[in-house]
């Protein structure tokens, strides 16, 4: 190969990187995606329930893993995790008057925008937290004020008490499961409030017909594999009965130190609550 050869498949080495790189499409700005965002906002149609924003795709994927588990534990626990739409900064909306800004110019993969709109004839600014990932800008967090949605979630799964000593009572009931037979009834022996206990007690006294187990989340069996998980207000047990994943959710109150079953519930398929149907079949 000749020496102008050489030369010419060098420039071509060079230059074609540097072609690719500029014929590559470019992302749209941050802010248009904050703009997609809030389109069905300011139509009104999201206060009509036809836009729901955690399903919008414009979320990082560690955000949207934040968002996805705090509507998880919201199903879990029977309470709402966020209870507000962060989009608006507000539980009800009717929004208008949208202005987005750039306050934060794109660098190194990040940048942040700032929407600024009138709810319901009061001024609100929500910011929002973007990076650049898989080739569009993703919102990866969301603050308006001192509301930052990502401890806002962090803070309602935060367990209210020592995290052992809440599963304590629910740890005790599973070992009992395990190691026995036939277990007696719960009011006789198990750490439940006054209350439960007698609720569960009335219960047996009127031959009241449950038809499923609560500790069991379901049919009466043997639990296996059980997984204990202090949230919030309750302990999440997560075990096997006859090979099929099964969840019960115990509510849990203290009392001078000791903590104690209040209730029992799954969100399962059916869903139920033991103090509900106690409660439909009577005893309240």
């Amino acid at each position: 190969m000749s020496r102008i050869d050489n030369i010419l498949t060098a420039c071509v080495i060079i230059i074609a990187p540097v072609l690719a790189a500029a014929c590559a499409p470019k992302a749209p700005p941050p802010e248009k995606t904050i703009e997609a965002l809030y389109a069905p906002y300011i139509s009104h149609e999201a206060e009509h329930g036809k836009s729901t924003w955690e399903k919008a795709e414009v979320y990082s994927k560690k955000f949207r893993k934040a968002i996805d588990r705090g509507f998880e534990y919201s199903l879990l626990l029977n309470q709402p995790v966020i209870d507000y739409d962060p989009i608006a900064s507000a539980q009800d909306f009717s929004i208008n008057d949208l202005r987005i800004e750039v306050d934060q110019p794109a660098s190194a993969g990040k940048a942040h925008v700032t929407a600024r709109f009138e709810n319901a004839g009061r001024e609100t600014t929500v910011g929002y937290e973007m990076i650049l990932e898989d080739g569009s800008w993703k919102v990866d967090g969301i603050r308006s004020g001192k509301v930052d949605l990502r401890k806002t979630i962090d803070d309602a799964l935060k367990a209210i008490g020592n995290p052992d000593e809440m599963k304590a009572p629910v740890k005790m009931i599973y070992a009992r499961y395990r190691d026995t037979a036939e277990v007696e009834h719960l009011y006789g022996w198990a750490p439940l409030t006054n209350d439960l206990r007698d609720k569960l007690a009335a219960a047996e006294s009127r031959s009241v017909v449950l038809g499923f187990d609560p500790v069991c989340g379901g049919r009466s069996g043997a639990p296996v594999n059980v997984k204990l998980e202090a949230v919030s207000g309750g302990v999440i047990a997560r075990f096997r009965v006859d090979n099929h994943e099964r969840v019960a959710v115990f509510d849990v109150v203290e009392n001078q130190g000791v903590w104690m079953i209040d209730d029992i519930h799954s969100p399962g398929k059916p869903a139920w609550d033991l103090v509900q149907k106690l409660a439909a079949a009577g005893i309240r």
